[in-house]
């Protein structure tokens, strides 16, 4: 399972990730025996972990904002924003 993430994770640009585009791979439900974000979509494709992503917690450091999401992190469903 590591491996296949690696190889995803290795494609990108280096330098910056752009919130959006991370959100966009940590909800990446392609590889249907082990996608990056765990639900009930996913088990019913063949997910053979047998957990669940529970949540996905955005951190920007440059603004020091904390940002919740629920459900896949791909629909931005924003539940909470942690500001200084």
């Amino acid at each position: 399972m590591r491996l296949r993430c690696d190889n995803e994770c290795t494609e990108l640009p280096p330098a910056y990730i752009l919130p959006g585009d991370l959100l966009h791979i940590l909800g990446d439900q392609n590889d249907t025996a082990y996608p990056l974000f765990h639900d009930y979509a996913s088990q019913a494709r063949g997910d053979r972990y047998a957990g669940y992503t529970v949540a996905t917690v955005l951190w920007d450091l440059a603004e020091g904002t904390a940002t919740l999401l629920r459900g896949n992190p791909r629909l931005h469903q924003v539940e909470r924003v942690w500001r200084p």
